[in-house]
């Protein structure tokens, strides 16, 4: 949408979720962009005028070439999360995201339904991070949100001393003197509907046994999922943490919680303790490590 010229781009989404469109119908739009020195978005208009592309392919490729000229439409009027969110469902890549996991489920596929369900709550969490720029941004752009995660992934990929921001897997066999893990919730760790929750415990581990020295762990009470704010609190995992190896000051109550409870505000109930890796790996009963 924002970047049509892209063939790259334009090769990612154009069969995906699976529109009928064969490797076949592909090459031919490359060949004709390569030919006249265009971009495969323009490219198609000649091979469907050339009637190179018949049949079923030509009307998968025409509803797709509609949706984009839709979504391109809607942006000059609507919020960029609204478009975003619709295009997921008009597109159908949601339902293919969702079916891969009931599919999976089906087969008792249980690692691998849990990584489909995690895709399907990547693009939720897309949506959400535009609504969240949308509110703090005067004049929001959906181009305007792709140069801030551009340069937030440049900064990142900067070199020296740094704050890394990593996932719990993306993190799997590295270590740091200090490390906090952000989100340690009911909802999260485990994930909602999770098919295997001693799976959860044993990523768990994996987040906990990362830190050398310190370790710091926070949660929220509540957080804003999805464009909707949820009651959440501190996951279950945490109680399996042994006695005097962790510092909690102030824990509430359930009872407490409910009184004393400040909308939006999160909450770091786990200040930094030292610990060694051999004491991280002592912190779980019952996870193995991976």
């Amino acid at each position: 949408i924002i970047n049509p010229e892209s063939n790259i781009d334009f090769e990612r989404v154009v069969n995906t979720p699976p529109r009928g469109l064969g490797d076949k119908a592909v090459a031919k739009i490359r060949e004709r962009a390569r030919e006249r020195g265009v971009s495969m978005t323009r490219a198609v208009t000649a091979a469907l005028a050339e009637g190179v592309i018949t049949g079923k392919p030509k009307d998968s490729i025409q509803r797709f070439m509609l949706l984009l000229k839709h979504a391109h439409e809607d942006l000059q009027t609507r919020p960029a999360s609204v478009v975003a969110s619709n295009l997921l469902l008009a597109s159908g890549y949601k339902e293919f995201l969702e079916g891969r996991v009931e599919k999976l489920k089906g087969e008792r596929k249980h690692a691998e339904a849990e990584k489909a369900f995690r895709d399907v709550e990547h693009i939720e969490a897309v949506v959400a991070a535009i609504t969240a720029y949308e509110k703090r941004t005067s004049k929001p752009t959906l181009q305007g949100y792709l140069d801030e995660v551009a340069l937030i992934t440049a900064q990142d990929d900067a070199r020296g001393d740094k704050v890394l921001l990593s996932t719990i897997h993306g993190y799997k066999g590295l270590e740091a003197d200090a490390v906090w893990v952000i989100g340690f919730e009911d909802g999260i760790l485990p994930p909602r509907n999770t098919v295997d929750p001693s799976e959860e415990r044993r990523v768990a581990f994996v987040a906990c046994s990362r830190a050398r020295k310190y370790m710091t762990v926070t949660y929220a009470e509540e957080r804003m999922r999805y464009g909707k704010t949820e009651r959440t609190g501190s996951s279950p995992f945490l109680e399996s943490i042994q006695e005097g190896c962790f510092y909690w000051p102030g824990r509430l109550t359930d009872a407490a919680i409910s009184s004393q409870f400040q909308a939006s505000k999160e909450m770091s109930h786990l200040a930094p303790a030292p610990m060694s890796a051999d004491r991280a790996a002592m912190l779980w009963k019952t996870a193995q490590p991976l």
